[in-house]
């Protein structure tokens, strides 16, 4: 098992997370994968003052975290985008 692999299946367990399919789980250790390369070089940097670091968030993609946390939370925010979709005001689909 490679390195990535490991923290994934270690961080997986210190925030309780779990995927119904292992195409799902697989899709996330991927994102979980960029997220760590991210990580690495950022903090390789010397032009920054901090540090990044793993959290909560780090199997979902920027878009998949604007969708769940930073969607609209009352209904006057959506816009009707034709047929049955609704999408937030300020969302980029």
């Amino acid at each position: 098992m490679d390195k990535d692999r490991e923290e994934f299946l270690a961080w997986k367990e210190e925030w309780g997370k779990e995927y119904p399919t292992n195409e799902e789980d697989e899709r996330r250790f991927e994102t979980f994968r960029q997220k760590l390369r991210e990580i690495e070089a950022f903090n390789r940097s010397s032009a920054h003052c901090c540090r990044k670091g793993l959290n909560r968030f780090s199997d979902l993609t920027a878009d998949q975290f604007k969708l769940e946390f930073l969607g609209c939370k009352h209904p006057t925010m959506y816009k009707d985008v034709g047929g049955d979709e609704v999408m937030c005001w300020g969302s980029s689909r």
